[in-house]
């Protein structure tokens, strides 16, 4: 069944290696904790610069929210995230990342897939007016990064505003409507066989 989750429900909590902040979205199972999950949703807060947590085994996809932007700083690259520009990056949880502040504290999405039970896609939809789309995936999550969205599927319909995140699962009908003025984020979830 679907279930509309709102910014108010996230649980705060501190990052692996204490350098920052999370808004725990979702974890699966629900009674996981940071080193068994099989996948995980949050919302990061970066306020100073530093490295990243290692999760070894984990596929990662980051997404700036809110803020100036930031530089990850990779042993053989380096991506620089900015709201006019590159916004999305997915990486393995084991590199070394170290995170440089464009200009102040950033708001960061964040995307965990344990590789050996599961895997993700992530990707950001810019919504003027109405789509109808079929997901893909038994579980999908629709994160509202700016403005609000109207999603209707089956005989069921939910409003979600900034920050707002609904998760269908594979009960739900796979054909949606989305209809408003909105930066989205669409998280298909997988678990493996």
């Amino acid at each position: 069944m679907a279930h509309l989750y709102m910014a108010a429900d996230y649980q705060d909590m501190p990052w692996k290696n204490g350098g920052g902040s999370t808004a725990q979205i979702l974890i699966h199972p629900k009674d996981a904790g940071i080193d068994d999950f099989i996948w995980r949703i949050s919302l990061a807060t970066i306020a100073e610069d530093g490295p990243f947590s290692s999760f070894p085994g984990i596929a990662r996809s980051l997404a700036l929210v809110a803020g100036a932007g930031v530089d990850l700083h990779f042993s053989t690259r380096r991506v620089c995230l900015r709201p006019d520009g590159e916004r999305l990056i997915s990486f393995d949880g084991a590199d070394s990342v170290h995170a440089t502040l464009a200009d102040g504290v950033t708001r960061d999405f964040n995307v965990m897939t344990r590789d050996v039970r599961a895997h993700h896609s992530c990707q950001i939809w810019q919504l003027h007016g109405a789509m109808e789309w079929r997901r893909n995936a038994p579980d999908t999550l629709i994160f509202v990064q700016s403005g609000q969205v109207q999603c209707a599927w089956g005989q069921s319909s939910q409003r979600l505003r900034e920050f707002d995140s609904l998760m269908l699962q594979a009960g739900d009908d796979a054909r949606c409507q989305l209809m408003g003025e909105a930066c989205l984020f669409i998280v298909e979830l997988w678990e493996r066989a």
